[in-house]
């Protein structure tokens, strides 16, 4: 297990776990550096020497719940920094390298591995696919009729995108790279900001929820509905990359769940904190939580 503390940053017009609090978590390709993001910027850490840096400096409560992550060969950070740009920064400098510009944003969520990286932008809400490295859009598609698309999850394998606004959940077919022309799925259920949204690898199982319950939905079916766990308060949610394997922060421990059940795997508690975010590692092998308090956990996954 390793633990880091991102450096102390003040601001008196907000809460201190507002301004220091760990909002989202993504791995490298090689899994061997996170970016951890913060209402106050993104700090990059490396699990091989613990550095531990700022990459940038931007107070951007507009992001909350978007993602963030690495381009294909790790040398870049994918995030939404303000309202007004997605941009891509170079590792070793900080500097940006490329953006994506808008007139407005809703969730951004980068895809497995970096290639792609989807972007609600518009007045209409819908779902740009950008390339983070040429900086190339596909044609837009989906959205939701009544109100913006705040969050969006993407399946390991690609296949399937949910998005959600803080009324419905709505599920994409992406298989074979087409532009969906309309949604496969379209869940009712009543969500905070920022929503609690996730995939499975396979895009077979759902998780949205918002800091007071989650839920579980199994896609290939909805005769039973879902499966409510128990009341929070949950922290960040994740499905592991390769297997189906639940993870989400549960006060201030984690705990991993299967999916088709419901039923706890094991629960972990690392004193941090009250846990905001979590993830996985894209091999599936190592994870990672936030913490309202600014501190960052990695450990190894023994299930």
């Amino acid at each position: 297990m390793q633990l880091f503390q991102l450096p102390r940053v003040e601001e008196s017009d907000l809460p201190l776990e507002f301004v220091r609090g760990v909002r989202r978590l993504g791995f490298s390709p090689d899994g061997r550096l996170l970016i951890a993001r913060t209402l106050k910027g993104g700090w990059l850490i490396d699990t091989t020497t613990e550095a531990v840096r700022e990459l940038w400096a931007q107070r951007d409560l507009a992001s909350e719940g978007s993602g963030v992550g690495f381009t294909p060969d790790g040398t870049g950070v994918i995030a939404f920094t303000d309202e007004s740009a997605v941009r891509v920064y170079d590792v070793e400098t900080g500097t940006v390298r490329r953006e994506f510009r808008a007139d407005y944003f809703g969730g951004v969520e980068p895809g497995p591995g970096g290639r792609v990286v989807y972007v609600v932008a518009g007045g209409r809400s819908q779902i740009v696919r950008w390339d983070p490295v040429t900086g190339k859009k596909r044609a837009a598609f989906g959205g939701h009729g009544g109100g913006t698309t705040l969050q969006l999850a993407v399946s390991a394998d690609g296949n399937w995108i949910a998005g959600t606004n803080i009324y419905e959940v709505r599920l994409w077919d992406l298989r074979g790279g087409r532009s969906p022309a309309r949604a496969t799925r379209c869940i009712a259920v009543q969500l905070g900001f920022p929503p609690l949204l996730a995939l499975s690898a396979d895009g077979l199982y759902l998780a949205a929820g918002r800091e007071e319950q989650l839920w579980i939905w199994d896609l290939r079916s909805d005769a039973d509905g879902p499966q409510a766990l128990a009341p929070g308060p949950f922290g960040g949610v994740a499905f592991a990359p390769t297997r189906p394997l639940l993870l989400h922060g549960s006060g201030e421990d984690v705990v991993f769940r299967n999916p088709a059940t419901g039923a706890e795997v094991s629960r972990l508690c690392w004193g941090i904190g009250p846990i905001q975010s979590v993830a996985f590692a894209p091999d599936g092998l190592r994870c990672a939580a936030g913490s309202a308090a600014g501190k960052v956990v990695v450990w190894d996954v023994d299930l």
